[in-house]
């Protein structure tokens, strides 16, 4: 998941502030980094209640942390749902709260209310980035790689700088076999954010199906280098 773009509704200018620096600290998907985002963010909540942006980007670093197994899976979604329905009752017709729903409940297997609470968010206008990268998501998950490197692929010129586009971009890319350019985004993640985890892992995974000459050693080398142990296991399976 990607950090969304503030919301335009007024805020206190510290509680903005420290929105920024959560979004920056998530995106990096370094280890500790979802936490780090988590505490920014209860600060801005802790200023102002009302902060939609906040409570939905709160969310989301909870997704994160059951997703890469920091935070037992039922417990991360039910924090989530938490601060997602507390978003959707101050502005029921936010898109990045009913999108990030729509990606927690295709995670929970209710595809039915997923693409409820998906239409609901992409009605009111042209989605914006976060939006539109659940939308890719949810596509990649549903087999749909073409056109959700489509969508990612959109984003990530709308949002360059942001090093969770390029790994959203890259698990698209790797879901439709089409390697290099996999290999290619997992660069510009590493250049953006040297310590994001996975990078080092899905790269061996690439080099152990892609099977060129030279690519079992890479992959090994690959393996190696990764700093997160979960997906360091996961690319030696």
């Amino acid at each position: 998941f990607t950090g969304q773009m503030p919301s335009s509704i007024q805020t206190d200018s510290t509680a903005y502030a420290l929105f920024l620096q959560a979004n920056q600290v998530g995106n990096q998907q370094t280890d500790g980094g979802a936490e780090t985002a988590i505490e920014l963010f209860q600060r801005a909540l802790d200023i102002d209640q009302t902060y939609v942006a906040a409570w939905v980007g709160l969310a989301r670093m909870y997704l994160n942390e059951a997703a890469l197994g920091q935070r037992p899976f039922a417990q991360g979604h039910q924090l989530a749902e938490a601060a997602l329905r507390k978003a959707l009752s101050l502005l029921p017709d936010d898109a990045n709260a009913q999108c990030t729903m729509a990606g927690l409940r295709f995670d929970e297997n209710r595809v039915a209310d997923a693409v409820e609470h998906l239409h609901a968010g992409l009605a009111p206008d042209t989605p914006n980035e976060s939006s539109l990268s659940v939308v890719g998501d949810i596509l990649c998950c549903l087999g749909e790689e073409g056109r959700a490197i489509e969508v990612h692929e959109f984003v990530s010129r709308r949002d360059p700088v942001n090093p969770s586009v390029y790994g959203n971009l890259a698990s698209a890319y790797f879901l439709a076999a089409r390697w290099q350019e996999a290999l290619d985004a997992l660069d510009v993640v590493e250049s953006l954010s040297p310590n994001a985890l996975g990078i080092n892992a899905l790269r061996a995974i690439i080099f152990v199906l892609r099977r060129d000459p030279g690519d079992r050693e890479r992959a090994l080398a690959c393996v190696e280098r990764e700093s997160f142990d979960g997906f360091k296991l996961e690319a030696m399976v």
